[in-house]
């Protein structure tokens, strides 16, 4: 699980971003994903920007592995970690 350049099921050769800004993820979300209510792809760009205000850290995990999100709060996930400086 993560953010990936492509659409790793369609693009074996995909690449995970290992951190991404805010802003970057809002650009990667405008141009690959429709807003539509109730459908929206990747992530509501109404809570990006209500995380990027409250600097809140956001991950992305593979959502079916009980244990992955386990890892997530922890510390130790194999996702994305959105964040200000996008560091992980």
């Amino acid at each position: 699980g993560g953010v990936f350049d492509k659409d790793p099921s369609r693009n074996p050769d995909a690449k995970k971003y290992q951190s991404l800004t805010y802003d970057l993820l809002e650009k990667i979300i405008r141009s690959r994903f429709k807003q539509i209510p109730g459908d929206y792809g990747l992530f509501d760009l109404k809570a990006l920007k209500l995380a990027e205000k409250h600097r809140m850290r956001i991950v992305f995990v593979d959502g079916t592995d009980p244990e992955e999100i386990i890892r997530a709060v922890e510390g130790g996930h194999k996702g994305t970690v959105v964040s200000e400086h996008g560091l992980a």
